[in-house]
């Protein structure tokens, strides 16, 4: 009797401790995954970046007006603006109650950010063979390329290999 007590207790033990690493890797990857996209996205007036909504349970399909013009490209760079800060939050929340999360975008143009659907034929210099010149492959499609490096990563150090 006393060694299903503590084969119970060692099965409880090993549940609540991978039930932990996983909810870390999910948060860690949905924080680097889109951290990447919020800094890769081009920045003009600052729409495109404010306009990134991190969600739980179902993406926004709201408009927002929010402008973000935080400096810099780079998409390991974790000290950006106020976009990046609300989705942290949000990451954070990430558990089993609240399985699935969500980045959405849903200003006007961002698709013609991603897929290079300007003009050709730009007199501005924002744009190349219609693609913005801040971001020419796009956002969302570059970050998913390195989607199973940043996971295989995060899932060693969830893991602590």
């Amino acid at each position: 009797m006393a060694n299903n007590k503590q084969f119970t207790l060692d099965i409880k033990k090993f549940i609540k401790e991978t039930t932990a690493k996983i909810t870390f890797i999910r948060k860690k990857v949905a924080f680097d995954v889109f951290v990447r996209v919020i800094n890769r996205t081009p920045v003009d007036q600052g729409y495109a970046r404010g306009g990134w909504q991190c969600s739980l349970a179902a993406a926004s399909t709201r408009s927002t007006k929010v402008k973000d013009t935080a400096a810099g490209m780079n998409p390991m760079s974790i000290a950006s603006g106020p976009t990046v800060e609300k989705m942290a939050l949000k990451v954070t929340k990430l558990s089993m109650r609240y399985p699935s999360i969500f980045l959405s975008n849903n200003v006007p143009y961002i698709d013609m950010l991603e897929d290079g659907l300007y003009s050709k034929e730009s007199t501005t210099g924002k744009t190349i063979n219609g693609f913005s010149s801040q971001a020419p492959s796009g956002m969302v499609k570059v970050t998913l390329e390195e989607f199973p490096y940043l996971f295989a990563v995060d899932a060693r150090e969830g893991a602590g290999i």
